[in-house]
């Protein structure tokens, strides 16, 4: 028994027990009335005002802690013993009630502190008085109801010829009195019948539900019902779920039940309350970060608006100037063409007219060789000089005509030459024609590559929304442990600097003082080898073996107690003037 003091099972079920035991009284008063005696347990108050919730708190078990949970164990004990005894105290007064000797100011006026013994045995004694009284009324009705019936019997059998004038003189006054004593013992004899039923609660009817206690209680089902539903779907626990099953089985509830009941469900009901508070504390930033998200859905379509505006005034644009650069290649289409016929139209007539000039070229040729051969055939002077004459006119007309047919040349050569820059602007042109069909059909892909890319846009902004709010907190975050970092830098450099500065001097004041035990020490060492000579030997000194660094060591020990005399001279010297 000793193992289970302290048990978390033998505990549970003590708390089990006194939570029923609690109940059963509460159930009780609630038919009597409040009952007014001292606390077993705790003698200073009324058992009707102790707090058994903060109790049972109290007591309630702990893991790690066997001491605390064996004086829990303990407490729980006799409060079950507490509660014991004030349930005999409350069906004391109950059975007085039924009794119906209970006078005013009577039993719950006392204050005596009753032992468990005395209280059961005034209870068990109430008892079989209310159970004599009950046999004693029992057959003393049942005499009264049996001379009843024999008197009504004998009457009926004198009285038969007028039965039904002496029926209504006398069953007049003695229905009522057997329908009296017959509601109480004998429901079953039907004498009489009402022409309606309405339910009353009554003492002999306490346990028996009325019209009005069940529909209370089928509406109280229905409500837990619906609150276990909650919780469930909520994810909640629910306490009522668990007393639920203990209270299957009835058709009815007492009223220590439904006050367990409404206990439990009551808990539910301010979890379900709690649990509604934080949706609305949850769904409030919710609905003011969708606001925000709206807000910039709408920003971002108009933003989409806006570029699909200029991506149709940029098409317009583009079309507009594709329709004048078609237009200026037709007008060079039709200049280069007229330029090429007039250069054709040229060339023919340079070449004709050089054909032309070939052909009196060789005329002239043959008429000069004629020449010749006539001036070879002349001899006479005048003949030579009148030829002469005509050669020099046949030469200055070749030269002439040479002259032109040299610039008839250079004009072809320039047409020629206008006509290939004609070609090479056609052909650029055209290129030109084909790289602006071919930028009109990138910029078209384009445009659909910017569509998908806005859709696409579209989808990740809401993942990016949700990024940058993450690493907006993580950037604050960052940025507030950045600035504790810098504040804690600033102190370690300034705690560094001066723990720089304390090293420095603390290794100055090391070097100093290690020259002063230098100094010390040698001082030391000189006083010990080399002793005052006209105080006691020092049997140990040996010396060095060379008699002038001994003499030298023996004035620097000398000199040195003469400064140690003199300091201390000083010393005293100051101390005596003060």
């Amino acid at each position: 028994m000793a193992s289970l003091l302290g048990g978390k099972a033998c505990m549970d079920s003590l708390r089990n027990d006194v939570q029923d035991v609690h109940w059963s009284i509460a159930d009780i008063i609630s038919r009597t009335g409040p009952v007014e005696f001292p606390s077993w347990k705790f003698p200073d108050k009324l058992s009707g005002d102790i707090d058994m919730d903060e109790l049972l708190e109290l007591y309630d078990y702990c893991d790690g802690d066997s001491e605390g949970n064996q004086v829990a164990h303990i407490g729980l004990y006799e409060l079950v013993i507490d509660r014991l005894v004030y349930l005999l105290h409350t069906m004391s007064k109950y059975t007085e009630q039924l009794h119906g000797n209970l006078k005013q100011g009577g039993d719950n006026s006392q204050s005596t502190n009753c032992s468990v013994g005395l209280v059961v045995k005034k209870y068990c004694g109430r008892l079989i008085h209310l159970h004599t009284l009950i046999q004693q009324s029992k057959s003393r009705k049942i005499a009264e109801l049996e001379q009843t019936v024999h008197k009504i019997n004998g009457d009926i059998s004198l009285n038969s010829v007028n039965s039904l004038t002496s029926d209504q003189n006398f069953s007049t006054s003695n229905i009522s009195e057997i329908s009296d004593f017959t509601t109480v013992s004998l429901p079953k004899l039907n004498i009489s019948k009402d022409e309606c039923n309405k339910s009353s609660q009554t003492i002999e009817t306490a346990f028996i539900p009325c019209e009005s206690c069940e529909v209370v209680q089928k509406n109280l089902r229905e409500t837990g019902d619906l609150v276990v539903h909650v919780c469930t779907t909520q994810g909640l626990p629910s306490s009522l779920k668990k007393f639920r099953p203990q209270v299957a089985g009835y058709d009815w509830l007492s009223a220590n039940d439904i006050t367990r009941w409404t206990h439990e469900q009551n808990k539910d009901l301010s979890r379900i309350n709690k649990f509604v508070d934080q949706v609305v504390l949850e769904v409030n930033p919710l609905k003011s970060e969708v606001t925000a998200f709206e807000k910039e859905t709408k920003k971002m379509e108009h933003k989409v608006r806006q570029i699909e505006n200029e991506l149709k005034l940029e098409k317009d644009t583009q079309a507009a100037i594709k329709r004048q650069y078609e237009i200026k290649l037709q007008e060079r289409e039709t200049t280069h063409n007229e330029t090429i016929d007039s250069v054709n139209r040229q060339k023919e007539e340079v070449v004709a007219s050089r054909k032309a000039l070939e052909k009196e070229l060789e005329l002239k040729q043959e008429e000069l060789r004629k020449q010749h051969s006539e001036v070879e055939n002349l001899v006479e002077e005048e003949e030579m000089k009148r030829l002469e004459n005509k050669v020099k006119d046949l030469n200055h007309e070749l030269h002439n005509v040479s002259d032109k047919l040299e610039i008839q040349t250079k004009d072809y050569n320039m047409e020629i030459s206008k006509n290939k820059s004609a070609q090479k602007r056609n052909e650029t042109l055209q290129a030109k024609q084909t790289s602006l069909l071919e930028r009109i059909d990138q910029l078209d892909r384009e445009n659909e590559e910017l569509k998908e890319q806005m859709n696409e846009l579209e989808e990740e902004r809401e993942s990016i929304t949700e990024k940058l709010e993450r690493i907006q907190a993580e950037n604050e975050k960052l940025q507030q442990q950045s600035e504790e970092q810098k504040a804690m830098m600033k102190k370690l450099v300034s705690e560094k600097d001066k723990l720089e500065k304390n090293m420095g001097e603390t290794k100055s004041l090391i070097e100093k003082l290690e020259e002063q035990v230098k100094e010390a020490r040698e001082r030391e060492k000189l006083l010990v080898e080399y002793p005052d000579l006209n105080g006691p030997v020092n049997p140990d000194y040996k010396g060095t073996g060379n008699i002038m660094k001994d003499m030298e060591n023996q004035v620097k020990a000398n000199l040195v107690r003469v400064q140690i005399l003199e300091h201390q001279s000083e010393g005293l010297q100051n101390s005596i003037f003060k």
